[in-house]
């Protein structure tokens, strides 16, 4: 890249021509080659200035915060999870909505501020003993995970037909055994999407971290927060980097298991890519 921001220094006629169209564009290109120039002397730095040894280090902070967010990020899809899908089956026996005012409660977290509803919590988790700790992190998560996994998975849960429950009952299959064996594998897309989701939503999490935390628990956003008003940028492209990764990871997850786990199952293979 330095040798052709180089040559267009040295080649301005290169990039004249009597069409403006095409001189416009030449020109836009020339000064991308020049500005890009820069680039050279972090390729022509010594090998110890790199970023990657910070990369190469993981005791040096970022290992603690990845492996804390991992945790988080698990328990608080894991149960957010658990909490829809209770929610939507119990829907599906009942035979009958949930009432406008329960549901949205759901969404109540996402409307109010942050900072006025984690006060009125903490004072909560305070009485109840749980402040400081994972626990209380993980519970303040998933008030704003689970809205996220409702609106996921709600509708493609509800528009399931109600005939392949019909055909495992008449096959003398129990509430449970429907539900493991029949809907949730039919399903296994649209849950996984939920989840990659939750991941997504629980690892961009900052105040509910930093605040029910008491500032005890570090991942990756409270620490790329911290640190993106430091002197060392590197530092914190590590962070910012793992902190894209993640989600990245659920997501080509959720792509790519239906696919493997339905491979022998041609129906499911079109309900999964739909």
């Amino acid at each position: 890249m330095s040798a052709l921001a180089d040559w267009a220094k040295a080649n301005p006629r290169r990039f004249t021509h009597p069409d403006p169209s095409n001189f416009m564009g030449a020109t836009f290109l020339k000064q991308a080659l020049i500005e890009l120039a820069p680039g050279k002397a972090v390729l022509q730095a010594p090998a110890g200035k790199l970023s990657w040894q910070f990369w190469s280090r993981p005791s040096a902070g970022w290992g603690q915060a990845l492996l804390s967010t991992l945790v988080l990020a698990i328990a608080t899809t894991l149960l957010s999870l658990a909490l829809a899908i209770a929610w939507l089956e119990d829907e599906d026996r009942a035979r009958m909505a949930r009432a406008r005012w329960a549901e949205a409660l759901i969404y109540l977290p996402l409307l109010v501020p942050q900072i006025a509803f984690l006060y009125g919590l903490n004072l909560l988790f305070l009485q109840a003993g749980i402040s400081g700790g994972m626990a209380a992190v993980i519970w303040a998560q998933a008030l704003f995970v689970f809205p996220y996994v409702m609106i996921a998975l709600s509708d493609p849960w509800r528009a399931l037909g109600p005939r392949h429950m019909q055909a495992a009952a008449s096959l003398g299959a129990g509430p449970w055994r429907r539900l493991v064996t029949v809907k949730l594998p039919v399903l296994l897309a649209p849950v996984l999407t939920a989840a990659a989701i939750g991941v997504a939503v629980s690892v961009a999490q900052y105040l509910p971290t930093l605040f029910m935390g008491a500032g005890r628990i570090s991942t990756l956003t409270t620490e790329a927060v911290t640190l993106s008003s430091a002197s060392d940028l590197r530092v914190t492209g590590v962070y910012a980097s793992l902190q894209a990764m993640l989600p990245m990871l659920g997501y080509l997850l959720a792509f790519l298991l239906p696919t493997l786990v339905h491979r022998n199952r041609r129906a499911l293979q079109g309900a999964s890519r739909s």
